[in-house]
């Protein structure tokens, strides 16, 4: 188990670099197939990350500190985030999903690299196998029972509220276990577009109720990360080989989920209406290309971090 004192002081460099994981973290609850939790073992802040979470009750100010800066990169990162998926979504969802894709598939990188020493066994991929069932099994279900929460946001049913606050865990544990992605999540129970859509004065006018929507959210989203990063901070110390093939499984399913979920079945059969279009040929062109360009800048930002490492 780690100690406080692995926790790092920081100096300036130090500190803008845990904003920027922060920054991460805040894009990665509203931007399709960015993992906060990727970015922080690019970092190689992972460990110390989960550890400052689960142990901000115990070591109150020494783990506040450490989590300072990541926090404000949250806020500026949630809200930047946001507006600017707001804009790219009504452009198009193909071509903004594609590009995240892409970054989530480089991500993937920086997971086998915590398994480099590793000596591979057939056993392992049992763990590769589960943690790949789990998004796959998700989406799935909600395709083939055409299970959406949409609707609900023009009602009043009390069990929604109860819903909300156990989606809101769920996303907490995609902050923190590397590889599951919170939008592709909310796609998969026809929340993400709805949730989008509702920030704005007419939406808040028509349906006060939203703001509850939000607190049960919230309070989920708090619930998950603090229990989640508990229990990671264990499996880390104890088994942190399979826990990270198990990782690997759930990142690679996480990509495919991207792509096959409700809301992107939705955005396919819109897409289909634009054959023989110029709107139609710009996507069908651009997509591939922004997937490589994401693949492209996060590999590079994991390789130069790997070098730093090295040079150290």
């Amino acid at each position: 188990m780690q100690e406080e004192n692995n926790l790092p002081k920081y100096n300036l460099k130090s500190w803008i670099k845990s904003s920027i994981l922060g920054f991460f973290i805040g894009i990665g609850v509203i931007v399709p197939g960015v993992s906060g939790a990727q970015i922080s073992i690019i970092f190689k802040l992972y460990d110390k990350l989960t550890y400052a979470i689960s142990n901000i009750f115990k070591k109150f100010i020494i783990c506040l500190l450490f989590l300072l800066p990541i926090i404000i990169g949250i806020i500026v990162g949630f809200v930047l985030g946001f507006f600017a998926v707001d804009q790219l979504l009504q452009l198009s969802t193909i071509v903004l999903v594609a590009l995240f894709a892409g970054m989530m598939s480089a991500g993937t990188y920086s997971i086998i690299g915590e398994l480099k020493t590793e000596k591979f066994k057939i056993k392992k991929i049992i763990w590769v196998l589960l943690g790949f069932l789990i998004p796959l099994s998700l989406s799935l279900v909600s395709i083939y029972t055409q299970f959406s929460l949409e609707s609900q946001f023009h009602a009043t049913d009390w069990w929604f509220y109860i819903a909300l606050f156990f989606i809101g865990v769920l996303v907490g544990f995609t902050q923190i276990i590397p590889g599951l992605s919170a939008t592709s999540l909310l796609m998969s129970f026809g929340l993400y577009k709805p949730l989008i859509n509702s920030v704005s004065f007419t939406a808040w006018s028509n349906n006060p109720m939203i703001f509850l929507f939000y607190l049960m959210l919230v309070i989920g989203f708090v619930v998950g990360v603090f229990s989640i990063s508990k229990l990671v901070t264990y499996l880390i110390a104890h088994f942190k080989n399979s826990f990270y093939y198990f990782v690997l499984g759930l990142s690679t399913s996480s990509i495919i989920v991207m792509f096959y979920n409700p809301e992107m079945l939705q955005a396919y059969e819109e897409f289909s209406n634009y054959i023989g279009e110029t709107k139609y040929y710009i996507e069908l062109v651009l997509s591939p290309i922004l997937f490589i360009i994401g693949f492209i800048l996060i590999l590079l930002l994991i390789i130069k971090s790997e070098n730093k490492e090295e040079n150290k």
